[in-house]
């Protein structure tokens, strides 16, 4: 048996931060609360989300309960809801096929899916981060938005400073933090990759607050950020060749 309520406001965002990465997904719960991991066709872009117990207003969960679901089966439902609203889930394995969802009064069974059909993609373990850095939120939105039109992002990170630059012919939008104005730590040397505007973009739509940033020369980048009470999200986006 599960119940839980979440509130318009997250479960807009969790909607929105899993469609923008594949169509669907596996949804495991447990005592501990909520996880998810998809990445898209190609594994350009992987996104983990861990929501715990105490995210969510009401949680229970008996045992571990794996779902699948059609990402746009959710939206049906969250694409009503405002910030102050919520939404009540159960599953009883007496009846295996359906989540039954509940916001503003309507009720609506949401056929699952096989899990068996569905591929968790396995967990990103990387121990060779060279440089953290931890930047506003809006920073990396606003320049987002600004590089919208270009295709590659060059992310460069020395010992003073952590640049990011998106370039076309003559045509450049950048930003760059110093050390003394980020929390900026770099081990061994330097670091310069490129990765997909659109990976990025898609990756991190649901952005908040501070992201930490994580990478090195031979290993994806990695976005950590939080919606809140110990919530966690990581996004790895592969690098360019």
């Amino acid at each position: 048996m599960l119940q839980f309520t979440l509130s318009g406001k997250h479960a807009k965002n969790l909607v929105k931060a899993l469609e923008n990465i594949n169509e669907d997904a596996v949804f495991k719960f447990d005592r501990d609360g909520l996880s998810v991991s998809v990445s898209d066709t190609f594994r350009n872009r992987l996104l983990e989300i861990h929501l715990p117990a105490d995210f969510f207003s009401v949680y229970s969960c008996e045992g571990s309960i794996d779902l699948g679901i059609i990402i746009s089966r959710l939206r049906e439902v969250t694409k009503t809801l405002k910030a102050k609203d919520e939404v009540t889930g159960s599953f009883d394995a007496e009846e295996p096929n359906f989540l039954v969802l509940v916001a503003n009064g309507i009720r609506r069974r949401v056929r699952l899916v096989n899990t068996d059909l569905l591929k968790s993609p396995p967990p990103m373990i990387y121990d060779d981060f060279i440089y953290t850095v931890e930047v506003p939120a809006a920073s990396v939105n606003d320049f987002l938005k600004a590089a919208s039109t270009f295709h590659t992002v060059d992310v460069s990170v020395v010992k003073d400073s952590f640049t990011v630059t998106s370039q076309e012919g003559e045509e450049e939008v950048s930003m760059q933090f110093q050390a003394d104005d980020v929390s900026l730590s770099l081990e061994m040397s330097d670091s310069l990759t490129t990765h997909g505007i659109t990976d990025l973009t898609k990756g991190l739509s649901t952005i908040a607050d501070t992201v930490t940033i994580r990478g090195g020369p031979t290993i994806p980048i990695a976005f950590g950020w939080s919606w809140g009470a110990s919530s966690q999200l990581t996004c790895y986006v592969t690098r360019w060749e």
